[in-house]
């Protein structure tokens, strides 16, 4: 179950799907089988003909590079250079900065799993490492003041990526900083880079091509 938010009732149904690990994107149908994922933080691959579970793989496990208790996806599975690709992330925006929930420890991320086995190929994350501040950063705005003792928590990746074959790469777009990054008088933002940008990465080893920031500034939780 998630965390309690203080409040927030626009949030509750997508508090409810979240908790209750419902599917929330679309499948993709390709070559015989059907690949999905879901908002308790699983991948799937089916047999197409008969339903029958070929392999899954969870993103919450120790196993799973950077594994976070809160990983979801909400975005809808594609194929590209021969590899099935999840967009995910945390969903961390709903709590963070609330008393209970000071901070932000997870990031958005794509992966890309072998087709046939579920074995990870590779694994982008969206922004620096989270860790924990000290001392805590202290945010001031106009919505009021909060603490936060961990971040950066940048942008997960919400939206369906798409795939240029020409050029081999993947485009996607992450969402707002969660929890800021810590201040440093040579770079005094408290957002990343890479939120609320357009990112391309190559198809083939999930290495970054190119990232260009749209909305700098923004750092965004519910509270």
């Amino acid at each position: 179950m998630l965390p309690p938010t203080d409040g927030a009732p626009i949030t509750e149904k997508l508090r409810g799907a979240a908790s209750e690990a419902g599917i929330f994107s679309s499948a993709l149908v390709a070559d015989g089988a059907v690949y999905f994922a879901d908002l308790g933080g699983w991948m799937y691959c089916l047999d197409a003909a008969t339903g029958a579970e070929r392999w899954k793989v969870d993103s919450r496990a120790p196993t799973f590079p950077d594994a976070h208790w809160n990983n979801l996806f909400m975005a809808s599975p594609i194929m590209a250079d021969g590899k099935v690709v999840f967009g995910g992330g945390t969903l961390e925006q709903l709590f963070a900065g609330t008393a209970s929930y000071p901070g932000s420890t997870g990031r958005g991320f794509l992966v890309a799993l072998d087709p046939k086995t579920g074995k990870l190929v590779w694994k982008y994350d969206v922004g620096p490492k989270p860790e924990k501040f000290d001392p805590p950063v202290v945010v001031e705005g106009s919505w009021g003041t909060y603490k936060f003792e961990s971040g950066p928590g940048t942008s997960s990746v919400w939206s369906t990526p798409s795939y240029d074959p020409d050029s081999n790469t993947l485009f996607f777009g992450p969402d707002v900083n969660t929890s800021p990054r810590k201040p440093t008088p040579d770079t005094p933002a408290l957002h990343t880079e890479d939120s609320c940008s357009i990112a391309a990465i190559d198809a083939a080893t999930g290495q970054r091509k190119w990232s260009t920031q749209i909305n700098p500034v923004d750092m965004w939780t519910n509270s």
